[in-house]
């Protein structure tokens, strides 16, 4: 998957994570540390800052409810784990590629990142999270309707 910095209006960085089973897009808004998510359905969580040293990031839903967070294992934000409702994931940042781990430490995916791309700590959960996010919808078992 690639990650590509589409628009910066701004504080709006408008973001496309690109692969072989599609896109989503997404955008990142500095100023509320807020992600919308434009898939099958759109989605806005927020980022709350929790802990010392900028180390543990919560993702919450429209209504303030918790929908995940991320836990920094050092200060250059380099490794880490990022839980949903339904997951756990380690990842390791490189300096062009994320890579992203179940508990058993099997890949399971990896991010490649422009090596001229800055951005920070929330825009890096952001773009986690949105990884993560579709991700999860790819692989989620399609049920047919009757």
């Amino acid at each position: 998957m690639r990650a590509k910095r589409i628009r910066q209006e701004g504080q709006l960085d408008t973001w496309q994570l690109q692969s072989d089973d599609g896109t989503i897009d997404f955008k990142y808004n500095k100023r509320l540390q807020s992600i919308r998510i434009n898939s099958q359905e759109r989605k806005v969580y927020f980022i709350e800052e929790k802990g010392l040293f900028f180390s543990h990031l919560i993702f919450a839903n429209e209504y303030s409810q918790p929908v995940g967070d991320l836990f920094f294992d050092n200060p250059q934000h380099l490794t880490g784990v990022l839980s949903t409702q339904r997951e756990k994931f380690r990842f390791q940042k490189t300096v062009t590629r994320v890579l992203l781990y179940d508990r058993k430490k099997n890949l399971l995916g990896s991010i490649q990142l422009d090596e001229r791309m800055v951005f920070d700590g929330f825009e890096f959960a952001a773009i986690l999270f949105a990884f993560v996010n579709y991700r999860n919808k790819v692989a989620a078992p399609r049920v047919a309707m009757a």
